[in-house]
């Protein structure tokens, strides 16, 4: 990125002083000088801690705390996808009428109701016409889409009122359709609204393709659990293409949804310990004219290939995105990776263009809560506004992480890494460009491993407070502003930097109280070409 004000650079090295600081020089003497010290060198490089903040712990960061890891994500029969052709019932459509071979299935004009548990292969067409499920409710059924193709003009294609639990199971080698004609009307006191619709546990498996059209609401609801572990899905809708009350879990399969509002979604409003979406693998290509993913519980994404376009956000979550390893790319008009309460990163590479943020920790009805914690993987994004924000904590234990922010000049933060009481780096490369700060906390900044690349508008690393480097592989810093900077105190044990600087190259003075703000160096190797001073020192 190449921001306009960065150009000043080049226009100022005549004026520009070199100070270069070898391992083990100190600033003992302005130490003495300063009686805002009270700090003996022992303590000079002890843990910084916010005793407003309880930081989550590192050892509990990725387990997730929804159902889905406190039982059996997924049971045998929703991987089992085969059925034996001899003793299952036949179900054939024929236009404008169907035919059965069981007894537990009865037909009115177009309306296909099983009512027994069993497997029940289906083929054929229905113009105008539904299967309804209404069975016991402890009976699991299975029905094989066997080349079926169902228009409901103004219902769903499968509708399940009642049973256990049911699986729709693609036949191996064939393509199914189901399409909803753009109204739905009522027959019960159920709200259908989406092509296939159930009150029961649904899973979806197979071998086969199943297009679904939905030209009015969702592709695919449950109102219990839905799961998918298998088969291929071509999901057009005008509102979500997935939806289920009390989640969405998927195994595997291949996804292509385009969504009028979210291309997953899960929400449960009466039981806060559900609502989640738990993807172990699939390939997914999701464009959503809201959200990507959005689940009002977690967000877990353990494995799979996504790629999402979202006009919203790309995946939200209510409470926690947690990503331990997969392939993301996320272009979204929101924020690319969204939580209320943590986005966690384990693995994985993830690719970000994002109008907001590229990832955001924040709950807008209390601004207290929201960390970013990222301890692998390889992380690219390009933010119109900052790259990673939260509202709490950042903190930084590996990966492979590029950021590209302040994309839109015209909003109001452009950060690289923002964060509100700390920022915690110690490990990982860093590779930073953005038209404000690169590296921003209101409170502290800490760091004590890693390797910097920054080309920053303004201040390449700034606290508003502390900042602490106690190691570091190298920092090389480009900035339009100071190249190290904070309001208190910048105190450096160990590193090797580079600095080339509009102002000055290292600066410690509050912004509220010019009196305030001191530097303590004990090693380190410094190479700073600055257009202010090298090292500058309020107190």
């Amino acid at each position: 990125m190449n921001h306009s004000t960065k150009r000043i650079l080049s226009l100022i090295t005549s004026a520009a002083l070199f100070i270069t600081l070898f391992t083990g020089c100190s600033s003992s003497a302005s130490e003495n000088d300063n009686p805002l010290v009270s700090l003996d060198s022992s303590e000079m490089f002890a843990e910084i801690v916010d005793s407003e903040i309880v930081e989550a712990d590192p050892e509990t960061m990725f387990e997730d705390t929804t159902e889905a890891e406190s039982g059996e994500v997924f049971s045998d029969e929703d991987y089992e996808v085969g059925y034996d052709e001899e003793s299952s019932d036949t179900i054939t459509l024929s236009g404008t009428s169907a035919s059965s071979s069981s007894s537990s299935v009865t037909i009115s004009g177009t309306t296909v109701t099983i009512t027994d548990a069993g497997t029940y292969i289906v083929s054929g067409t229905l113009d105008d016409g539904m299967i309804i499920v209404s069975a016991d409710s402890k009976d699991d059924i299975q029905i094989v889409l066997n080349g079926v193709s169902i228009t409901s003009k103004t219902s769903a294609a499968i509708y399940v009122l009642n049973a256990d639990k049911v699986y729709i199971t693609t036949a191996s080698g064939t393509s199914n359709t189901l399409a909803n004609g753009g109204s739905y009307v009522a027959i019960d006191e159920n709200s259908i609204d989406a092509v296939i619709y159930s009150k029961d546990d649904l899973t979806l498996n197979g071998s086969g393709t199943l297009t679904i059209t939905a030209t009015a609401g969702h592709g695919i609801v449950s109102k219990d659990d839905l799961v998918i572990t298998s088969g291929t899905y071509k999901i057009t809708a005008a509102s979500h293409g997935l939806s289920g009350k009390d989640c969405v879990k998927i195994a595997g399969g291949t996804f292509t949804i385009t969504a009028g509002k979210d291309g997953i979604h899960s929400e449960n409003t009466d039981d806060t310990s559900l609502g989640y979406v738990y993807i172990t693998d699939g390939t997914f290509d999701i464009t959503a004219s809201d959200e990507g993913i959005s689940a009002s519980n977690n967000v877990t994404i353990k494995d799979g290939d996504i790629t999402i376009s979202s006009v919203d956000d790309g995946i939200q979550s209510d409470l926690a995105t947690i990503i331990t390893d997969s392939t993301i790319d996320i272009t979204s008009e929101g924020h690319g990776l969204s939580a209320y309460e943590s986005v966690r990163i384990a693995d994985g590479t993830i690719t970000i263009v994002s109008g907001k943020d590229g990832s955001h920790a924040e709950r807008s009805s209390d601004s207290a809560i929201g960390f970013v914690y990222i301890s692998g993987g390889t992380l690219k994004i390009s933010a119109d506004d900052d790259g990673i924000s939260a509202a709490t904590y950042v903190t930084i234990e590996g990966g492979n992480i590029t950021i590209d922010a302040g994309l839109d000049s015209s909003n109001t933060s452009l950060k690289g890494i923002k964060a509100v009481s700390s920022v915690k780096v110690t490990s990982g490369t860093l590779t930073i460009d953005s038209a404000d700060d690169a590296i921003h906390s209101d409170a502290s900044v800490t760091i004590s491993g890693g390797t910097f690349t920054i080309d920053a508008t303004d201040d390449g690393i700034h606290a508003d407070t502390t900042l602490q480097i106690t190691s570091l592989s190298s920092a090389k810093i480009n900035a339009g502003g100071h190249g190290l900077s904070a309001g208190e105190s910048v105190r450096i044990a160990k590193g090797s930097f580079t600095i080339t600087s509009t102002k000055d190259g290292i600066h410690a003075e509050d912004s509220e109280d010019t009196s305030i703000g001191f530097v303590y160096i004990s090693g380190g190797t410094f190479d700073i070409t600055a257009g202010g001073d090298g090292i500058r020192a309020a107190a």
